[in-house]
């Protein structure tokens, strides 16, 4: 369950706005460096306020404090998590910080993402997932970096010469009279292809977006003088495309037939309130089962697809127990609401899920692709 520790009023609109999810010594300085020095607004999410570096989080004027022990869609929607900027996980978890970086980008698609990744090998792949996301990692990491990537800033470096500073900067931060050279032309400015998306001292100085300017104390940052315009990459759907990966590597192993099954939702027959995003996504994936199997057939591969309803897994009591909480009632009366409205009056097993999953995937369906199958107990209205 999340709670929410410490509240302040609403930042002002010209304030950017962060979460930040972590209790240690990184997130420590994470936070006092946004707050302190940028003047931040700054909502953190740990598991205990008591705990670890939770009480000097906890003393930084001006941030909230939201404590969850899990970093789910509750604890981050208790974190205003749709309207911020940017998104910092540095827990020390790797596959929990990637589970928290796809809710949050279903949640907010134009959200900035800094993760921090012990298993770089991991963490360079999982870029691709997200819309703007930034992996350090864990063996090179330290606040300024991390502050920097959450700003979606040049990390700070400059250089005192005789009679001038230099720094690196953003072309569009400085004024053109302050650019010295172009450096790089920068995967996130660029729109060709991955393999050639970066570019150190192009021959076109002009097109680098990585300048390095001299500094003026009466220009610094000041750009066109025309405001900053948050950019928005083309939106990316990770359900979607984690299906299209997986398939598409599966693929080449499959010369003699075999089945493919994925697994979506209720929602994409029935779609769940404030679950707009993930609905898109999930039928996407189950567009794509459908034009798969017709396109797959000759080739005696099958593609079909599971829509699961109310499961009695850990997750599904979790999420009973904080409806619970919202109600005010115990979590036996959600389930008791929960299972009247199934036909077969009980959630659905892990065994039911397991066998409905055996079933698509054996010869037994010999005669079924294309199909996305109900294992929900009854309890979609939809025909």
């Amino acid at each position: 369950m999340a709670t929410i520790h410490a509240v302040t009023a609403s930042p002002p609109a010209d304030r950017r706005t962060f979460v930040v999810c972590g209790d240690d010594p990184l997130a420590l300085r994470l936070v006092d460096e946004l707050v302190t020095r940028y003047s931040a607004d700054v909502t953190v999410i740990l598991p205990s306020a008591e705990r670890n570096h939770g009480p000097q989080i906890g003393r930084i004027p001006g941030i909230r404090v939201v404590e969850a022990d899990r970093l789910d869609v509750d604890a981050l929607q208790a974190a205003g998590i749709a309207a911020v900027d940017a998104l910092a996980l540095v827990r020390q978890d790797d596959v929990g910080n990637i589970d928290a970086a796809l809710i949050a980008q279903e949640l907010n698609p134009s959200i900035r993402l800094v993760v921090r990744m012990f298993n770089m090998s991991l963490g360079h792949g999982i870029r691709r997932l997200f819309n703007d996301c930034t992996v350090l990692s864990d063996a090179s990491i330290a606040a300024p970096a991390m502050v920097a990537a959450a700003l979606g800033e040049v990390e700070p470096s400059r250089v005192r010469l005789p009679g001038r500073t230099v720094f690196v900067a953003r072309r569009e931060d400085v004024a053109e009279r302050q650019v010295l050279c172009g450096l790089a032309i920068t995967e996130r400015n660029s729109t060709r292809d991955q393999t050639a998306a970066r570019e150190i001292l192009p021959a076109d100085q002009r097109t680098a977006d990585l300048v390095l300017a001299v500094a003026d104390s009466s220009t610094l940052f000041a750009g066109t003088g025309e405001p900053r315009r948050r950019r928005l990459p083309p939106l990316r759907l990770p359900t979607l495309m984690s299906a299209v990966h997986m398939i598409r590597a599966a693929l080449p192993h499959m010369k003699d037939g075999g089945a493919i099954l994925t697994v979506t939702s209720s929602s994409i027959r029935e779609p769940i309130p404030r679950l707009g995003l993930s609905t898109v996504m999930r039928s996407g994936v189950a567009g794509l089962v459908k034009t798969l199997a017709d396109e797959l057939a000759e080739d005696r591969i099958r593609v079909n697809n599971l829509m699961p309803g109310r499961i009695d897994t850990d997750r599904v009591r979790q999420l009973d127990e904080n409806t619970a909480t919202k109600l005010g009632l115990s979590v036996e009366e959600v389930q008791r609401q929960t299972i009247e409205k199934i036909p077969l009056k009980r959630l659905g097993t892990i065994d039911d899920f397991g066998k409905a999953a055996a079933f698509l995937l054996s010869p037994a369906a010999a005669y079924i692709t294309g199909a996305s199958l109900r294992v929900d107990g009854g309890a979609m209205r939809s025909i």
